[in-house]
């Protein structure tokens, strides 16, 4: 799907191949543990509060700040639900526990995805236009763990366009929801050669 068609590489593949040592060693993190970036985790915060109908200031929080927001006995139920959540035996429905996944979920299952796509700039298969299908997005954490992938090449490759264009599907319309107001929110963060 991300492969060059017919063995012709553009201008801009030329440049990530280039570049391709430096972003490796940038993409080194991988073999560590990653620290979870900070707007990222405000963002998260911002949408529980907003879904619990808890008001903020708009104005540069500290996490810490955001997160003595939620009460203490929320967050206890969450932890409850969550340790809780894979005894049974069934399918697990997420439509009421979108906070706690939110919470808990999104952030682990951020950067999944940066092993598979550094395969893939490892390999030369990284495109500068891309279109991404997310099937089962939920609040659209891997489509976030993508964006910032491409955010990172986009940094380093200053003089190269990226096009992401972006498709969200999930069976649950409140992830879709969560998921779009992610992305907005997110998208101020984004260098300016990197469209979406």
């Amino acid at each position: 799907m991300l492969k060059n068609v017919g063995g012709q590489k553009s201008d801009s593949m030329k440049n990530i191949k280039k570049k391709e040592e430096e972003l490796c060693k940038y993409f080194g993190y991988l073999d560590d543990n990653i620290e979870y970036p900070k707007y990222l985790e405000q963002i998260i915060l911002e949408l529980i509060l907003e879904e619990l109908g808890i008001e903020y200031s708009n104005k540069e929080n500290e996490i810490e700040e955001l997160f003595n927001l939620i009460p203490k006995e929320i967050i206890d139920k969450w932890i409850n639900t969550i340790n809780g959540l894979y005894d049974r035996n069934e399918k697990v429905d997420y439509q009421d526990i979108k906070n706690e996944y939110l919470a808990y979920y999104f952030p682990i299952n951020t950067f999944k995805i940066h092993r598979l796509l550094r395969d893939l700039l490892q390999n030369d298969l990284i495109k500068v236009d891309i279109n991404i299908i997310d099937i089962g997005c939920g609040p659209g954490a891997a489509t976030i763990g993508f964006l910032e992938f491409y955010k990172k090449i986009a940094y380093i490759l200053k003089d190269t366009k990226f096009n992401i264009s972006i498709t969200l599907l999930d069976e649950d319309n409140e992830f879709i929801r969560i998921a779009e107001r992610f992305i907005s929110k997110y998208l101020n963060t984004l260098p300016k050669n990197l469209l979406i």
